[in-house]
């Protein structure tokens, strides 16, 4: 019997009236979940991860300036070609654009899409303030998209400018995940770990990039009595295009039950942008709502598209 339905596919009967959105809800659709993946009798465990053979990289210099780096993937588009890793057979590279603009940035089937800040999809029935009025609403997203929003308390940076070669750097703050109509479902905390691994020349189709830096970037999401879900990266940044190679691996458990995929994006073509006229300086934006797109569920879900909206940048005054 095959998975069916993603995370936001299944839903609590109906008739349960939930006093508290925050638990009741969400507890009964990982709880419909469990069952769900009962019925696959084995086939949603999570798959074994595939074999990373990564050549170890030199030590970074002591002079590093990461800000150049990251500056260098800050405004513009690219484009990469992006491969699934797994180990029961291949599947061909499809094309996967980035695009990255002073407010926001976005990917996939979601690049360059004109949506409005995501913060008018959330908190619906809100009452507006005396004093305005009402914003029209926001253009819809369909069920079939599968679109989970979520919402940091303290905005962060992926990737922050202090980290060096020294050690990782990690934080945690509350993250808020939203349903597709805006309305809050769990509460749970994000943690981010980076650690700076080296430096490493690397070939894709773009071309051959020296003295890239590889970073390791660990978000691991946890919900009470919900799931625990890794989103882990290497990433390489170089100093002339900005991000040319990435390899994620996204994993999950709830309960005894896991699911997990991996892929690899390699630059093909990039186009480097000018930032806005009065544009403060901001090389690592401070991620703060975002939305995530999905075109295949569990056992191996898959990204489809992704938007993050960034804070604004802090004043230097």
């Amino acid at each position: 019997m095959a998975c069916q339905g993603g995370l936001g596919s299944i839903r609590p009967a109906r008739g349960r009236h939930n006093a508290d959105v925050r638990f009741a809800g969400p507890l009964a659709r990982w709880s419909y979940m469990a069952l769900a993946l009962l019925a696959t009798v084995g086939g949603c465990f999570r798959p074994a991860p595939p074999k990373l053979n990564l050549e170890k990289p030199q030590p970074p210099a002591p002079t590093l300036d990461l800000k150049s780096y990251l500056e260098a993937s800050r405004y513009g588009e690219w484009v990469y070609e992006r491969t699934e890793l797994k180990s029961d057979g291949e599947q061909a590279p499809v094309r996967y654009v980035r695009v990255n603009t002073e407010n926001r940035f976005s990917e996939g089937r979601l690049s360059g899409r004109p949506l409005p800040p995501l913060e008018r999809y959330l908190h619906p029935g809100e009452a507006p303030q005396p004093t305005t009025q009402p914003a029209p609403a926001p253009p819809p997203l369909s069920a079939r998209e599968s679109p989970h929003f979520f919402e940091l308390a303290e905005p962060m940076s992926v990737i922050p400018l202090e980290l060096t070669g020294a050690g990782p750097v990690s934080n945690t703050t509350a993250l808020r995940y939203y349903g597709r109509r805006g309305r809050l479902e769990m509460t749970g905390t994000l943690t981010r770990t980076v650690r700076l691994e080296g430096t490493q020349d690397v070939e894709v189709p773009a071309g051959r990039f020296t003295n890239c830096l590889r970073l390791r970037v660990e978000l691991r999401i946890q919900f009470p009595l919900g799931p625990t879900i890794d989103w882990n990266s290497y990433v390489w940044l170089s100093h002339e295009a900005g991000e040319v190679r990435r390899i994620d691996e996204f994993s999950g458990k709830l309960w005894i039950f896991g699911f997990g995929s991996a892929h690899e994006y390699q630059l093909i073509s990039y186009s480097r942008a000018q930032p806005p006229v009065g544009a403060a300086p901001d090389p690592a934006p401070r991620w703060q709502r975002g939305l995530i797109t999905l075109d295949r569920p569990v056992p191996r879900p898959r990204i489809s598209g992704m938007i993050v909206d960034y804070v604004a940048p802090q004043s230097t005054e």
